[in-house]
């Protein structure tokens, strides 16, 4: 600690460890140096980490959220509306309702579609409401490796592309998606396109407030393109959200 009485502020990293502290995190109050010090050299090399991880996802591009084509929110209000007029207090639509609302998306529902005689990943993508953050848009594995490798991969709204690009390369699992890091080889299915998808549900999700939960599940991701096999849409009178508490950066 002797040391710490002559260091001064530079742009090198400073990890204190004061083995034996009582909390694990502290911070010595004025007018001693504003150094944080740990129980223990693992809980700093720890919060070193997540730091550097933090500092390079600001650094990174923040990309914008794309015009997308074959778009129509007005014909999703009102069929939103016209639902909710018919049931109050909301409920899940119906096979063909939860297929028009996604199709003024350009989210195409494709019950049976042909076999693929080539790789393909089944994927479960979907939104669903958080009380703090709004609507976050979701993406996991689906089926056996779902129940295998149940981890998520989640983003607030709007989805920006470079949004999009990051929540399918965030996983562990993302090299069953874009291929190992480093090859040279074609990802193993479309990633493009299950970018697309990722957008679309997200500007619907954007659009909807009346939106409660939406799950497309599974998703044939192919290497020439995604397919929506089913889909369970829930709609609910909408209610105020607050935007400002989802603009993070």
């Amino acid at each position: 600690m002797r040391a710490l009485a002559c260091w001064r502020p530079t742009a090198k990293p400073v990890l204190v460890s004061v083995l034996g502290q009582a909390a694990t995190v502290a911070v010595p109050p004025p007018p001693a140096v504003p150094v944080v010090s740990f129980a223990a050299p693992e809980e700093a090399v720890r919060a070193l980490a997540r730091a550097v991880e933090y500092g390079r996802w600001r650094r990174r591009p923040v990309g914008a959220v794309p015009l997308l084509k074959r778009v129509d929110a007005e014909a999703a209000r009102r069929a939103v509306a016209a639902f909710l007029d018919a049931h109050a207090r909301g409920g899940d639509l119906d096979e063909a309702s939860c297929a028009e609302l996604l199709a003024c998306y350009g989210i195409e529902v494709t019950p049976d579609p042909p076999p693929s005689l080539e790789h393909e990943l089944e994927l479960s993508v979907g939104v669903t409401q958080d009380p703090v953050f709004g609507p976050l848009v979701t993406m996991a594995l689906a089926g056996r490796m779902g129940r295998l490798l149940a981890e998520p991969a989640v983003s607030i709204i709007p989805l920006t592309d470079a949004d999009a690009a990051d929540l399918v390369r965030s996983p562990r699992w993302a090299p069953m998606l874009v291929g190992a890091p480093g090859s040279q080889l074609a990802p193993p299915v479309d990633v493009e396109a299950v970018e697309q998808l990722l957008l679309r549900v997200a500007r619907l999700a954007e659009d909807l407030w009346e939106l409660a939960r939406l799950e497309l599940d599974p998703v044939l991701a192919r290497r020439d393109g995604a397919v929506v096999t089913a889909a369970q849409v829930s709609l609910a009178t909408a209610t105020v959200r607050d935007d400002a508490r989802r603009r993070l950066r």
